[in-house]
């Protein structure tokens, strides 16, 4: 998803290149991709009303980036996340319900 993040790959080299092109293109159709499912299955997790693995696996890009105070660029991808609002109340949901101990415990650089 967002390699450039990740030290040891050849992206890191051009990570601000990398991260222009993620934060305009990819990022705005992932953060579409999960406010339509969670319109399509009634929310309030990404497949319905129970959390699946699907929303263990979706949250890690944004407690890895936009919910990552030690992420250079977390203010403008929690800027873009805002945006959509589905998207950013399940983001707030997760964080605050499931992943709060975890997120206190654990911060990474990316």
């Amino acid at each position: 998803m967002a390699n450039f993040l990740v030290p040891l790959v050849p992206e890191y080299q051009n990570k601000d290149e990398h991260f222009m092109k993620w934060v305009l293109e990819f990022f705005p159709k992932f953060l579409q991709m999960v406010e339509n499912s969670i319109e399509k299955h009634g929310g309030p997790y990404l497949v319905g009303k129970k959390m699946t693995i699907a929303d263990f696996s979706l949250m890690m890009p944004f407690m890895r980036t936009s919910h990552n105070d030690m992420y250079e660029n977390s203010d403008i991808l929690a800027a873009v996340v805002a945006k959509y609002p589905k998207a950013q109340k399940w983001v707030g949901m997760m964080c605050s319900e499931h992943f709060k101990e975890f997120i206190e415990n654990n911060k990474y650089p990316f």
